[in-house]
């Protein structure tokens, strides 16, 4: 073998190497950012490598972490999702904007790892792909955000969060209209039923001056029980009780 060959070899085992380093799970977060994750992410999280490392798998037992290993892979490095929601959480904090930036960014690559894998059958799909489109969105990537949040709905028809994000992006870029639409585009039911989605409706409707039907809204909301006062404060200062 001729030492080209030599070298060839040797330097695509480092490449292949320094290719997988790159992509190796190495984000650290805090104890406080762990406690504010949802029971699922924290076992996801405590799975993890640098998560054991860390002494968080020790808060579940042995058959809590195996089954959460198990669980993870399946939907597909799901402790790039938890890490990448605790990253979306820090930039939504931080005031200097090029930092800001660059979390947005990192937190898009953690949530894209995961949600390229997770099958659609699997429960977390409709929150990953959620949290997918507002990483998205929150990189400029209005169109893909979009994109993804209507083939969300395409699947998962029901998946309420995914109307009440689409319209709210829509409303962000002065679409408030199209966001209005976009509620009243949510089954029947819902609109009967759903707290949230009436609240958000009598929202877009109050912002194009539209109180009546604000107040409709609000009403079915506030019945709900919804626990915001928000937009039954904003009715009130145009002369509207609830």
């Amino acid at each position: 073998m001729s030492y080209s060959t030599i070298y060839l070899s040797i330097f695509g085992i480092f490449c292949c190497i320094a290719s997988f380093s790159s992509r190796a799970f190495d984000v650290v977060i805090t104890e406080s950012e762990f406690n504010q994750l949802h029971r699922s992410c924290q076992l996801f999280y405590g799975s993890s490598v640098i998560g054991r490392s860390l002494g968080y798998a020790d808060k579940f037992s042995a058959t809590e972490k195996k089954q959460a290993f198990i669980d993870a892979e399946k939907v597909g490095g799901a402790w790039h999702y938890c890490a990448g929601l605790v990253i979306l959480k820090r930039a939504q904090q931080t005031l200097d904007e090029r930092k800001k930036a660059a979390l947005y960014k990192k937190a898009l690559n953690e949530i894209s790892f995961t949600a390229r894998k997770v099958p659609q059958h699997n429960p977390f799909y409709g929150e990953i792909k959620l949290n997918l489109a507002r990483a998205q969105f929150s990189v400029g990537s209005f169109d893909k955000s979009s994109a993804t949040l209507k083939t969300l709905l395409k699947e998962l028809p029901s998946y309420l969060p995914a109307y009440i994000e689409l319209a709210r992006q829509h409303d962000k870029k002065g679409k408030t209209q199209e966001a209005i639409a976009i509620l009243n585009s949510a089954d029947e039911k819902h609109k009967q039923t759903s707290a949230d989605l009436n609240y958000f409706i009598g929202i877009y409707y109050f912002k194009t001056n539209d109180y009546e039907k604000a107040k409709q809204h609000a009403k079915v909301a506030y019945a709900r029980g919804y626990p915001l006062p928000g937009l039954r404060r904003m009715l009130k200062e145009k002369g509207h009780q609830i």
